[in-house]
């Protein structure tokens, strides 16, 4: 056989033209069984289906009709790209699509090209775009944990720009995105930071448009999405100024178990010792109140206020204490004696 054979026993190759009387089609994958070179060159290929368990014999296929698939599979990549760089995107991926089904490793090289179209990623366009393009890759793809991590990325770096603008709905949807792709635990960690950085906004937010129960929700919320400080203070801020609200109101049960609430959080100021005390007071718990203000107190001995409001608790058990004990006195009943004689 010549040394300059277009293929060779055992490589894969594609048709270039439909071969009818083989129940051919262009484009078709094959493995070269067989290279003749009398009397003309020529190639025995075996089509196989994608089911594996049928394939069928052309035995005489000659070499304008056959391509090398990695070569092949290279032209469905520039076609690809040029579709890219025209805003095609359906068609490019249909496109790449062909070209890994020839050649499964070419879609390292897509993912790979598209992560250095981004490396100056930085507006909220910037990202929507990678979110799209690695999209795409994850459906080509949906098992590769590179393009994973990748898309995870995008998504929680289109939320944090789209956050900014105030969109909070639509943050936290690319953010539960970002955690379903997410494949490392440093990334999900951050990915859950945004989160609760996102509710917390919306927790400001409603403390300034005075909806005081929606700010609660949400910096409970950013508290069950990453505990650390600032979510926890968040948090207790909140109950302390839903339970002052309350308080006003004079809803005094419920400002109590907000105020309560608050103290759990770590919420240890003395306007929160006073005012508790203050519902406890009204709801007729003097020595609560009481021990309520002491703690206040404690914290801050020069305040007047609330050593005035002690000292009142204080005078109004005493008071009581005075009024429960005082001795009811009654007299004896009497009888008339007859003088003696």
């Amino acid at each position: 056989m010549s040394a300059t054979k277009k293929a060779k026993v055992l490589e894969t190759v594609v048709i270039t033209e439909d071969l009818p009387e083989y129940r051919a089609k262009s484009g078709e994958k094959a493995v070269i069984l067989e290279v003749f070179d009398k009397p003309e060159e020529a190639y025995m290929l075996e089509f196989v289906d994608e089911s594996g368990t049928s394939s069928r014999i052309a035995d005489w296929v000659k070499p304008n009709q056959i391509k090398n698939a990695k070569v092949a599979a290279k032209d469905f990549l520039d076609q690809g790209f040029g579709l890219l760089q025209q805003g095609r995107l359906s068609e490019a991926e249909r496109t790449f699509r062909r070209a890994i089904a020839l050649h499964p490793k070419d879609i390292s090289n897509i993912a790979e090209s598209i992560r250095r179209s981004l490396t100056d990623a930085k507006s909220e366009q910037d990202w929507l775009s990678a979110v799209n393009l690695y999209e795409m890759c994850f459906r080509l793809a949906p098992d590769n944990e590179m393009i994973r991590h990748n898309l995870a990325v995008a998504y929680h770096n289109y939320g944090r720009r789209v956050a900014e603008t105030g969109r909070i709905d639509e943050a936290l949807q690319s953010f539960q995105q970002a955690i379903l792709a997410a494949t490392k635990s440093d990334l999900s960690e951050e990915i859950r930071k945004s989160v609760a950085a996102t509710f917390t906004q919306a927790g400001v937010q409603a403390v300034e448009e005075e909806d005081l129960s929606t700010a609660l929700t949400n910096f409970k919320l950013a508290l069950n999405t990453y505990l650390d400080e600032i979510t926890k203070s968040n948090l207790a801020k909140a109950y302390f100024n839903l339970a002052e609200a309350c308080l006003s109101e004079n809803k005094l049960s419920e400002a109590i178990g907000l105020f309560e609430d608050a103290l759990l959080a770590g919420y240890l100021e003395p306007s929160l010792y006073n005012d508790y005390a203050l519902a406890l007071a009204k709801l007729g718990r003097m020595e609560d109140a009481i021990s309520s203000l002491e703690k206040g107190r404690a914290l801050s001995p020069s305040n007047e206020v609330i050593n005035e409001n002690l000292q009142m608790a204080k005078n109004a058990i005493d008071n009581l204490r005075r009024e429960s004990y005082k001795p009811q006195l009654k007299t004896l009943p009497t009888r008339e004696y007859q003088l003696a004689a």
